[in-house]
């Protein structure tokens, strides 16, 4: 996919969605939200990735990748309004953390301390995750892949 075919596609991702979902992923008032660049930075950087979930060619989800400085990966999802709660936004993280392009690397999400969807979600991925900062109105995780039970005795034994 060219980077003009990406950008429509994310393009129409942000048309499907509310003020109230670009908002909380942005982590802006939802007042906010209109009349900004938001394809730019949904594109992302150019060291970074991008995830798109398509349903028969519709855009219905998106995950950005970032790695920081020190080594960790920040993980952003968007998902259009009628596809949330379907597992669309686990199905990009559970990915992300499992196959993402920096294996081992901790993947950090940060989330509104009041989107119980997004706190749900993180909770039901079935992998290990870690409260590792608080800043007002926001929690931020760290996410890891499971060790499997024979990696853990094979590292026991």
């Amino acid at each position: 996919m060219t980077g003009a075919d990406g950008r429509r596609l994310i393009a129409r991702l942000v048309a499907r969605c509310s003020a109230a979902s670009l908002g909380a992923r942005f982590f802006l008032p939802e007042a906010q939200v209109a009349g900004r660049d938001l394809v730019s930075l949904l594109v992302g950087p150019a060291d970074g990735w991008a995830y798109l979930a398509l349903d028969y060619g519709r855009p219905v989800g998106l995950l950005n990748l970032v790695r920081s400085g020190s080594g960790e990966v920040e993980a952003g999802v968007l998902v259009a309004d009628r596809w949330q709660r379907r597992g669309v936004g686990r199905a990009l993280v559970r990915h992300a953390v499992l196959h993402g392009p920096w294996p081992g690397a901790p993947v950090r999400v940060a989330v509104q301390s009041d989107n119980a969807a997004a706190l749900g979600m993180l909770r039901s991925l079935g992998l290990p995750r870690r409260l590792v900062a608080m800043a007002p109105g926001e929690y931020h995780f760290e996410l890891r892949p499971a060790v499997s039970a024979h990696v853990r005795s094979t590292v026991a034994g």
